[in-house]
Parts: C-alpha cells; sequence; structure tokens
C-alpha cells in the first residue's frame, strides 16, 4: 500500500491510473468554505478566502474530471464531514470495505483520536470571514457553476 494525501495527486488520477492501473483513488472532499478559509491561513495559498473558493473550484472540477475517466470501481468519494462527523462508523466501515482491509489497531487508534470533530474545525468561516453571508452566497453560486460543467453536486455534498 501506498497513501498520499497531496491534493494535486487526485487532479491528475487519470494520469496516475496510466502508470498503475491497479491503484485506487480516494477523493476526500470538504466543504469548499471550510477549504477556502483555510488555505488562506497558510503562506502558499490565496490570501482572500473568496479568492480561495475559486481555488477551491478550480480543484474540486479538476479532481472531478480527472477520476471520471477512471472504472468506478477504483475510486470512491467522500465527504470528510461524513468520516468525522455526520456518519462516523458508517463512513469508515465504507473506507475499509473499498480498500478491502479489516480493521486495524494503529489505523483504528488514528481515526478516534486524530479525526475528530474538534480537530477538523468545520465552519469557522462563520466567524472569521469578513461579511460570511456574501461568502456563503459565493459559495451556493460556485456549487451550482460546478453543477453546470457536470459535476453532480449531490452526489458529493
Amino acid at each position: 500500500y501506498f497513501a498520499d494525501s497531496t491534493p494535486l495527486n487526485i487532479m491528475n488520477a487519470d494520469r496516475l491510473y496510466q502508470l498503475f492501473p491497479e491503484s485506487y483513488f480516494i477523493n476526500m472532499l470538504r466543504d469548499g468554505r471550510d477549504v477556502a478559509y483555510s488555505v488562506c491561513q497558510e503562506k502558499w495559498g490565496p490570501s482572500d478566502p473568496l479568492l480561495g473558493l475559486e481555488w477551491w473550484k478550480s480543484r474540486v472540477l479538476r479532481g472531478h474530471l480527472a477520476t471520471a475517466q477512471l472504472p468506478q470501481k477504483n475510486v470512491l468519494h467522500m465527504r470528510l464531514e461524513d468520516l468525522v462527523q455526520r456518519d462516523r462508523e458508517g463512513s469508515y466501515a465504507q473506507l475499509l470495505n473499498f480498500l478491502n482491509l479489516d480493521h486495524v489497531e494503529k489505523m483504528d487508534t488514528y481515526f478516534n483520536e486524530v479525526l475528530t470533530v474538534e480537530n477538523m474545525l468545520q465552519g469557522v468561516w462563520k466567524s472569521e470571514v469578513n461579511c460570511p453571508a456574501d461568502f456563503d452566497r459565493r459559495y451556493q453560486q460556485i456549487l451550482k457553476e460546478l453543477a453546470e460543467q457536470g459535476l453532480t453536486i449531490a452526489q458529493y455534498y
């Protein structure tokens, strides 16, 4: 097994699959508002949360287009919010099943101790971005724009 969480890899999944045809890809998606706010805190990210939303949109679309080229049995799209909060046990079981793995103590421990609601910082953007209503309005527009480009948002969000 080899695992890498570099987001660029999912955007190049079609190319990677050509090199490694037995590979599996987990496209872990997170609420774009949380992502946009988070990357704006990094030196390498966009400096403005609204630009962060555009950055997120581009990456999500590119990842969708790349994974759409693969056999769907080799791709799992999963929401971080489901894995951490909304359906922890079901999502974790789905992940293990997809990878054809049994429970492993180290992985179970990581899941229970690190992948927690407290560590996820979900919704921080609501109190940290300027004009959260405008920020959310742009996010909702982006979701519609992605749907118009063939990304079935309901499938992931």
